[in-house]
């Protein structure tokens, strides 16, 4: 049977090893790792390889997150040009049925170009309390299709080795953009 994971990074644009790189990640850090795709106004996982820490963070394969609050949607944004991106938030606002739901198009692009400059998205407390996540996004075919990866788990173990969860993806992100 073949997995949701398993044929849509080919679909769009990754190389066939892009899971090989997601397991590497995975292996060097056993925290949670995900590859993951924009679907609308959400960033849907389409792979997830689970922790092996006795707590992990845990989601499902397909699971949809929010694009603007999180760690992969942001890493996701901050490959769009800034056109783009204020379609995308006004598109949002439009379907917004409260305030709180709408999305600042200001505060969203203070994370967007710290992203830009970094390279990266660190995310705490985003999704689930004391949890975070770093987030890189991987080349694609045009910056609207670009695929993200993530490393997360407990808040304080991402804290306490961000500068190696970074180092590690940042190693596997090249070996993945030479082939």
């Amino acid at each position: 049977m073949t997995k949701l994971g398993d044929w849509l990074p080919e679909l769009f644009g990754a190389s066939s090893d892009a899971l090989q790189i997601l397991d590497h990640i995975h292996k060097s850090l056993g925290e949670t790792v995900t590859l993951s795709m924009p679907n609308g106004i959400h960033m849907q996982l389409i792979t997830v390889i689970t922790g092996t820490f006795p707590i992990s963070l845990s989601f499902q394969q397909g699971a949809k997150l929010p694009l603007f609050t999180t760690g992969i949607g942001i890493a996701q944004l901050a490959t769009r040009n800034d056109e783009e991106i204020a379609k995308a938030v006004k598109r949002a606002n439009r379907r917004a049925t409260s305030a709180q739901h709408r999305v600042n198009l200001d505060e969203l692009m203070i994370d967007v170009e710290a992203t830009r400059t970094k390279g990266y998205f660190e995310a705490y407390n985003r999704v689930v309390p004391d949890t975070g996540a770093i987030a890189m996004a991987l080349p694609g075919v045009s910056s609207e299709s670009a695929l993200v990866v993530a490393v997360g788990g407990l808040s304080d173990r991402i804290k306490k080795n961000e500068a190696k969860i970074i180092k590690e993806m940042r190693q596997a992100i090249r070996h993945y953009k030479s082939d």
